[in-house]
């Protein structure tokens, strides 16, 4: 568990290559700061919410 400045992609790209093995899998939301992660080492799995109403 870190702070990170922002949720941008660089922050979040910092925080992911320091703290997580390559090769692990990665859940996130579909957030655009985690683009990175879909040409990365890493497995990367996006729920996605679907908005209701």
């Amino acid at each position: 568990m870190s702070v990170i400045p922002d949720a941008s992609g660089e922050s979040l790209e910092s925080f992911v290559v320091s703290n997580i093995e390559q090769g692990s899998v990665i859940v996130t939301d579909g957030w655009r700061g985690y683009s990175f992660l879909d040409t990365s080492d890493y497995h990367h799995t996006k729920i996605l919410k679907k908005r209701i109403g």
